[in-house]
């Protein structure tokens, strides 16, 4: 396996990835670094971006928070077969987590992970890495379901489905929330706005005022 630094094309940084110890932060990480070299291969920038997932998405209010690379700048950058074996990678390792008995027959979780994939492509929503992680934890924690007799197809896309409702509505709030803090920072200007003319009124009344008493004291000299 190749095993220098990998410039990814979806980062400024240089990203070491020297060993496969050197990824045990991230397991999903691992697994695709197995995938790297040769003609078929993993582009090694594939386990360079997936390695630095900010792993403190935990949720899809996170998510919309984040900014995180999207499938769709991955996909473009490393083709979909990488976004689908990252997918893959990911319901393989929930399997584990879960410890099923009778584990998803790797032809057909690798068609579901296509179909994941082509679903997230074609969605308007912005998906990115981290939602993937977020999904698949989910199902190896029996969370969307029990699952010790096996991850199954309909699970896997009603786990996602299911998500993708729960971030379009951590969306909106987003929104919600970005048009309320605008309305404050507008009604804050408009009240600084008015405070200034105010006080233009104010020093211009003052300065009148001066004046008039001036022109009294000469008067009263006269």
């Amino acid at each position: 396996m190749p095993e220098e630094k990998q410039l990814s094309t979806t980062s400024n940084q240089s990203v070491a990835i020297q060993t496969r110890d050197s990824l045990k932060h991230c397991p999903v990480a691992q697994l695709l670094y197995d995938q790297t070299g040769g003609k078929d291969g993993l582009p090694l920038g594939v386990v360079a971006v997936v390695a630095s997932t900010d792993m403190s998405i935990r949720s899809a209010s996170d998510s919309v928070r984040s900014g995180a690379l999207t499938v769709k700048r991955f996909a473009k950058d490393f083709e979909e077969r990488s976004l689908s074996a990252v997918i893959l990678t990911h319901l393989m390792l929930a399997e584990d987590i879960a410890n099923v008995s009778r584990p998803m027959k790797p032809e057909a979780m690798a068609t579901v992970a296509k179909q994941v994939s082509r679903m997230l492509l074609d969605d308007d929503m912005s998906w990115n890495l981290a939602d993937i992680r977020i999904v698949a934890d989910r199902l190896g924690s029996g969370e969307c379901g029990p699952v010790y007799g096996g991850l199954s197809g309909p699970m896997i896309m009603k786990a996602f489905t299911d998500y993708m409702g729960e971030k379009m509505d951590a969306f909106c709030e987003l929104r919600i929330e970005e048009a309320n803090n605008f309305n404050e920072e507008w009604d804050r200007g408009i009240d600084t706005r008015r405070f200034r003319k105010e006080d233009e009124i104010r020093k211009h009344r003052d300065a009148m005022h001066d004046y008039q008493l001036q022109q009294m004291k000469k008067d009263t000299k006269q």
